[in-house]
């Protein structure tokens, strides 16, 4: 079996774990920003195209006693010698990318670490091979990462390259929420798949795509052309086509988006006409005052933008309290939002993520007043 590390955002390990497990994971344990498990290849395969929520997935290859540069390079060289089946994977047919990292150790400099890594590779595989791995910054067969911490070091395989998160659709913006953490909001929900979506801060799209994916089961990694495990022995594209795709969730639901920026509203009508939606995505320009449940059930998956004040978290509340009566909501909550919605949550998820801090709150709206309801149209 092998050991696989998948990374995510603070606060999602829950729903990376169970995500893990069901795609054949055994022995999954979560710590701060990532879960451990084991698998085989196939479940790194599957892992790489149908996680939503985490960022990558690593393979452990090596560790070994690393207490200063000369150990760090003397115990990789060993192990190559030791050990056929690393040397296989390492093998100088393939470029390779190291990426250094440390923690709580005397070796504190990750460039440092990556050259110490790649030049005792690259000198045990000259004097068994005649050659070495070519280096590679970009699109490396083998990107490889070395993180030390305290006195020991370990060498990963990252099987992903590229993160996970990115889709292949717009770049996030600095402090908006990357496509996994979009994804958690309907994944901690634990939809039941009964009415519409909506998303009454779509901006470009993301919150909502990311749910309207896992609703028709596609695969978050379909737009890959390459991953690195092709460059491996245990590589088979027979049964990698095989692994089909995952069962939908609510296949054709209704689309309800809108946003309180013009702009944003026709950015998000050629967004639906581009995913093949845009007959079943109603889209308008939405403020508060006039939102309403275009529904009578459904489940509300949103991320409102940074800025706002407290008083615009409380109306919030008393829209979703009042008009979405029946419905599921997910919320991704910024600037302390989650303390002023007057609303208490079935679930809270407190998320860090680079810039961006918040916590996913989920909402069951079952009590409230029905009248003075509006309907987005």
């Amino acid at each position: 079996m092998l050991e696989i590390i998948v990374p995510c955002a603070r606060g999602l390990e829950a729903l990376v774990r169970e995500e893990i497990e069901a795609l054949g994971g055994e022995r999954c344990s979560a710590q701060p920003g990532a879960v451990r498990g084991a698998g085989t290849w196939e479940t790194v395969w599957r892992a790489n195209l149908f996680l939503r929520c985490g960022r990558r997935v690593l393979v452990g290859l090596a560790d070994w006693p690393a207490w200063n540069g000369a150990s760090l390079g003397d115990g990789l060289v060993d192990l190559l010698r030791s050990d056929p089946g690393l040397r296989q994977i390492l093998s100088p047919d393939r470029s390779v990318s190291v990426h250094g990292s440390a923690s709580a150790s005397r070796l504190e400099d990750g460039r440092a670490i990556a050259d110490i890594v790649g030049e005792a590779l690259r000198g045990e595989q000259r004097r068994r091979a005649g050659r070495e791995s070519a280096p590679s910054s970009d699109a490396a067969d083998l990107p490889l990462r070395v993180r030390v911490h305290g006195d020991h070091a370990t060498l990963l395989l990252d099987t992903s390259g590229r993160p996970l998160d990115a889709r292949g659709t717009a770049a996030e913006g600095p402090g908006h929420p990357r496509a996994t953490v979009c994804a958690a909001l309907f994944a901690a929900a634990s939809w039941d798949g009964t009415g519409a979506l909506c998303d009454p801060f779509a901006g470009d799209g993301r919150v909502l795509e990311e749910a309207l994916a896992a609703c028709e089961g596609w695969a978050p990694g379909r737009r890959r052309r390459r991953w690195p495990f092709e460059a491996l022995s245990s590589w088979d594209p027979d049964a990698f086509a095989g692994l089909g795709a995952p069962a939908p969730h609510a296949p054709g639901v209704s689309l309800y988006g809108g946003d309180p920026d013009q702009r944003s509203v026709r950015a998000l009508r050629g967004w639906g006409d581009a995913l093949g939606v845009g007959r079943r995505l109603r889209s308008r320009h939405t403020q508060l005052t006039h939102l309403g449940a275009p529904e009578d059930r459904g489940l509300v998956v949103t991320a409102p933008p940074a800025g706002g004040t407290s008083e615009d978290w409380s109306a919030l509340g008393e829209v979703l309290k009042h008009r979405f009566v029946g419905w599921t909501a997910a919320v991704l909550c910024v600037d302390g939002g989650e303390r002023h919605l007057g609303l208490r949550p079935r679930r809270s998820l407190k998320v860090r993520d680079g810039d961006l801090e918040g916590t996913i709150v989920v909402l069951d709206l079952w009590a409230g007043r029905l009248h003075g309801r509006r309907r987005q149209r």
